[in-house]
Protein backbone atom coordinates (compact mmCIF):
# COMPACT_ATOMS: atom_id res chain seq x y z
CA UNK A 1 0.00 0.00 0.00
CA UNK A 2 1.30 3.08 -0.79
CA UNK A 3 1.71 5.78 1.95
CA UNK A 4 1.09 9.36 1.39
CA UNK A 5 3.35 11.88 1.67
CA UNK A 6 4.53 14.01 4.58
CA UNK A 7 4.87 17.91 4.41
CA UNK A 8 7.13 19.77 6.82
CA UNK A 9 7.54 22.81 8.29
CA UNK A 10 11.00 24.69 7.41
CA UNK A 11 12.01 27.52 10.22
CA UNK A 12 10.11 30.39 8.43
CA UNK A 13 6.59 28.42 8.32
CA UNK A 14 6.71 27.40 4.43
CA UNK A 15 5.96 24.05 3.89
CA UNK A 16 7.90 21.64 1.81
CA UNK A 17 7.41 18.19 0.30
CA UNK A 18 9.36 14.84 1.41
CA UNK A 19 11.14 13.13 -1.86
CA UNK A 20 8.62 10.30 -1.05
CA UNK A 21 6.14 12.89 -2.55
CA UNK A 22 3.19 10.88 -5.13
CA UNK A 23 2.12 12.55 -8.23
CA UNK A 24 -1.39 13.44 -7.86
CA UNK A 25 -2.40 10.32 -10.41
CA UNK A 26 -0.21 7.75 -7.91
CA UNK A 27 -2.52 9.14 -5.14
CA UNK A 28 -5.67 8.71 -6.97
CA UNK A 29 -4.70 4.64 -7.39
CA UNK A 30 -3.48 4.20 -4.24
CA UNK A 31 -5.96 2.07 -1.45
CA UNK A 32 -8.60 4.10 0.02
CA UNK A 33 -7.89 5.13 3.44
CA UNK A 34 -9.36 3.30 6.18
CA UNK A 35 -12.39 3.99 8.07
CA UNK A 36 -12.31 6.80 10.78
CA UNK A 37 -14.42 7.71 13.33
CA UNK A 38 -15.05 11.49 12.90
CA UNK A 39 -17.36 14.12 14.97
CA UNK A 40 -18.48 16.79 13.66
CA UNK A 41 -19.61 19.77 15.55
CA UNK A 42 -22.65 22.10 14.42
CA UNK A 43 -23.41 18.66 12.52
CA UNK A 44 -26.72 19.86 12.09
CA UNK A 45 -25.76 23.45 10.25
CA UNK A 46 -25.10 24.13 6.79
CA UNK A 47 -21.55 23.60 6.42
CA UNK A 48 -21.94 20.79 9.46
CA UNK A 49 -24.56 18.74 7.71
CA UNK A 50 -22.44 18.55 3.95
CA UNK A 51 -19.32 17.18 5.74
CA UNK A 52 -21.18 14.63 7.53
CA UNK A 53 -22.60 13.15 4.25
CA UNK A 54 -19.46 13.43 2.78
CA UNK A 55 -17.70 11.43 5.53
CA UNK A 56 -20.46 9.01 4.78
CA UNK A 57 -20.15 8.75 1.35
CA UNK A 58 -15.99 8.71 1.84
CA UNK A 59 -17.08 5.12 4.14
CA UNK A 60 -16.02 6.62 7.82
CA UNK A 61 -18.33 6.68 10.99
CA UNK A 62 -19.72 9.53 11.93
CA UNK A 63 -20.74 11.36 15.87
CA UNK A 64 -22.47 14.54 15.54
CA UNK A 65 -22.66 17.39 18.36
CA UNK A 66 -25.46 19.70 17.94
CA UNK A 67 -27.28 22.13 19.98
CA UNK A 68 -30.75 20.52 21.77
CA UNK A 69 -33.14 22.69 20.24
CA UNK A 70 -36.44 22.06 18.88
CA UNK A 71 -35.48 22.28 15.19
CA UNK A 72 -32.33 20.21 15.57
CA UNK A 73 -34.48 17.74 17.02
CA UNK A 74 -36.38 17.74 14.15
CA UNK A 75 -33.39 17.62 11.87
CA UNK A 76 -31.92 14.76 14.07
CA UNK A 77 -34.83 12.53 12.71
CA UNK A 78 -33.84 12.66 9.48
CA UNK A 79 -30.28 12.23 9.26
CA UNK A 80 -28.69 8.61 7.53
CA UNK A 81 -28.99 5.79 9.75
CA UNK A 82 -25.89 4.94 11.42
CA UNK A 83 -25.01 8.44 12.54
CA UNK A 84 -24.16 8.65 16.24
CA UNK A 85 -26.13 11.77 17.24
CA UNK A 86 -24.98 13.50 20.32
CA UNK A 87 -26.85 17.09 21.73
CA UNK A 88 -25.12 18.88 23.60
CA UNK A 89 -22.92 22.18 23.46
CA UNK A 90 -19.49 22.60 23.42
CA UNK A 91 -19.56 25.41 26.26
CA UNK A 92 -20.18 22.01 28.44
CA UNK A 93 -16.50 20.17 29.17
CA UNK A 94 -18.40 17.48 30.39
CA UNK A 95 -20.54 17.11 26.58
CA UNK A 96 -17.55 17.92 25.36
CA UNK A 97 -15.71 15.18 26.82
CA UNK A 98 -18.32 12.62 26.19
CA UNK A 99 -18.33 13.57 22.56
CA UNK A 100 -14.64 13.39 21.71
CA UNK A 101 -13.63 10.66 23.49
CA UNK A 102 -12.86 7.87 21.27
CA UNK A 103 -12.90 9.64 17.41
CA UNK A 104 -9.97 9.49 14.94
CA UNK A 105 -10.48 13.14 14.01
CA UNK A 106 -12.78 15.88 15.36
CA UNK A 107 -14.36 18.76 12.34
CA UNK A 108 -15.28 21.70 14.12
CA UNK A 109 -18.68 24.02 13.14
CA UNK A 110 -20.33 24.84 15.63
CA UNK A 111 -19.63 28.44 16.53
CA UNK A 112 -21.75 32.00 16.84
CA UNK A 113 -22.26 34.26 13.56
CA UNK A 114 -22.80 37.80 12.86
CA UNK A 115 -24.92 39.93 13.72
CA UNK A 116 -25.76 37.25 16.96
CA UNK A 117 -21.76 38.35 17.99
CA UNK A 118 -22.03 41.51 18.08
CA UNK A 119 -24.76 41.69 19.63
CA UNK A 120 -24.02 39.36 22.78
CA UNK A 121 -20.14 39.21 22.80
CA UNK A 122 -19.90 37.39 26.15
CA UNK A 123 -21.87 34.53 24.65
CA UNK A 124 -19.76 35.20 21.48
CA UNK A 125 -16.29 34.23 23.51
CA UNK A 126 -17.86 31.56 25.51
CA UNK A 127 -19.35 29.49 22.35
CA UNK A 128 -16.74 30.65 19.66
CA UNK A 129 -13.33 30.37 21.85
CA UNK A 130 -13.89 28.90 25.19
CA UNK A 131 -15.87 26.18 23.13
CA UNK A 132 -13.24 25.23 20.88
CA UNK A 133 -10.75 25.50 23.64
CA UNK A 134 -12.83 22.57 25.81
CA UNK A 135 -12.83 20.68 22.06
CA UNK A 136 -8.83 21.06 22.11
CA UNK A 137 -8.44 19.92 25.73
CA UNK A 138 -10.82 17.00 25.47
CA UNK A 139 -9.15 15.85 22.40
CA UNK A 140 -5.30 16.09 23.56
CA UNK A 141 -6.39 13.87 26.79
CA UNK A 142 -7.41 10.68 24.09
CA UNK A 143 -4.79 8.00 23.45
CA UNK A 144 -4.93 8.11 20.31
CA UNK A 145 -3.98 11.17 17.76
CA UNK A 146 -6.92 12.96 16.67
CA UNK A 147 -6.84 15.39 13.67
CA UNK A 148 -8.42 18.79 14.30
CA UNK A 149 -10.09 20.56 11.37
CA UNK A 150 -11.13 24.00 12.32
CA UNK A 151 -13.35 26.20 10.60
CA UNK A 152 -12.83 29.93 10.72
CA UNK A 153 -13.37 32.66 8.73
CA UNK A 154 -11.99 34.66 5.42
CA UNK A 155 -13.24 38.03 7.32
CA UNK A 156 -10.06 37.78 9.50
CA UNK A 157 -8.25 39.34 6.65
CA UNK A 158 -10.51 42.61 7.16
CA UNK A 159 -12.46 44.21 4.55
CA UNK A 160 -9.95 44.93 2.44
CA UNK A 161 -8.49 41.95 1.40
CA UNK A 162 -9.77 41.77 -1.87
CA UNK A 163 -7.36 44.95 -2.88
CA UNK A 164 -4.43 43.33 -2.37
CA UNK A 165 -4.90 40.50 -5.12
CA UNK A 166 -4.30 36.89 -4.07
CA UNK A 167 -4.82 36.28 -0.05
CA UNK A 168 -2.27 33.75 1.04
CA UNK A 169 -2.61 32.21 4.22
CA UNK A 170 0.38 34.11 5.46
CA UNK A 171 -1.91 37.14 4.92
CA UNK A 172 -2.14 39.22 8.23
CA UNK A 173 -5.10 38.92 10.23
CA UNK A 174 -7.20 41.70 10.71
CA UNK A 175 -9.90 41.43 13.54
CA UNK A 176 -12.37 44.36 12.80
CA UNK A 177 -15.92 43.16 14.77
CA UNK A 178 -16.49 40.40 17.41
CA UNK A 179 -16.89 37.58 15.42
CA UNK A 180 -13.19 38.07 13.77
CA UNK A 181 -12.15 38.58 17.40
CA UNK A 182 -13.20 35.19 18.13
CA UNK A 183 -12.25 33.74 15.57
CA UNK A 184 -8.77 34.82 15.70
CA UNK A 185 -8.47 33.34 19.34
CA UNK A 186 -9.73 30.55 18.40
CA UNK A 187 -7.23 29.94 16.32
CA UNK A 188 -4.55 30.31 18.26
CA UNK A 189 -5.87 27.72 20.52
CA UNK A 190 -5.88 25.49 17.75
CA UNK A 191 -2.03 26.25 16.71
CA UNK A 192 -0.36 26.14 19.99
CA UNK A 193 -2.25 22.60 20.68
CA UNK A 194 -0.07 19.32 20.62
CA UNK A 195 -2.39 18.42 17.70
CA UNK A 196 -2.49 17.28 14.45
CA UNK A 197 -4.51 20.21 12.92
CA UNK A 198 -5.74 22.29 9.52
CA UNK A 199 -7.50 25.63 9.51
CA UNK A 200 -9.94 26.36 7.07
CA UNK A 201 -10.25 30.56 6.67
CA UNK A 202 -13.87 30.11 4.64
CA UNK A 203 -15.04 32.65 2.78
CA UNK A 204 -18.80 31.83 1.50
CA UNK A 205 -19.98 28.06 1.16
CA UNK A 206 -22.34 26.65 -1.44
CA UNK A 207 -23.42 22.60 -1.97
CA UNK A 208 -20.29 22.03 -4.59
CA UNK A 209 -17.87 18.65 -4.42
CA UNK A 210 -17.13 18.25 -0.62
CA UNK A 211 -14.12 16.36 -1.85
CA UNK A 212 -12.15 18.36 0.21
CA UNK A 213 -13.30 16.41 3.64
CA UNK A 214 -10.59 14.44 2.89
CA UNK A 215 -8.54 16.77 4.96
CA UNK A 216 -10.14 14.03 7.84
CA UNK A 217 -7.88 11.39 5.69
CA UNK A 218 -4.79 13.56 3.59
CA UNK A 219 -1.23 14.23 4.46
CA UNK A 220 -0.70 15.63 7.50
CA UNK A 221 -0.17 19.19 7.43
CA UNK A 222 0.88 21.34 10.14
CA UNK A 223 -0.66 24.31 8.66
CA UNK A 224 -2.99 24.75 5.85
CA UNK A 225 -5.33 27.99 5.16
CA UNK A 226 -7.73 27.21 2.62
CA UNK A 227 -11.14 27.77 0.99
CA UNK A 228 -10.95 24.02 -0.51
CA UNK A 229 -13.65 22.72 -1.05
CA UNK A 230 -16.13 25.60 -1.49
CA UNK A 231 -16.59 28.85 -3.78
CA UNK A 232 -16.59 32.05 -2.68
Amino acid sequence: MQQPFEPTVNGNGTHTRSSAQHSANELEQSDPPKPRTVLVTGALGNLGRMTLDALLGEGHRVRALDLPTGANRRAGRRLPDGVDLRFGSVTDPRSVAAAVRGVDALAHFAGLLPPATERTPDLAHAVNVEGTRNLVAAAETEKGAVRFIEASSYTLYGPDARRHGIVRSDAPVVATDVYSQTKVAAEEIVKSSSLDWVIFRIAAAHAVSASCTTSITAPRTSNATSLCGYRR
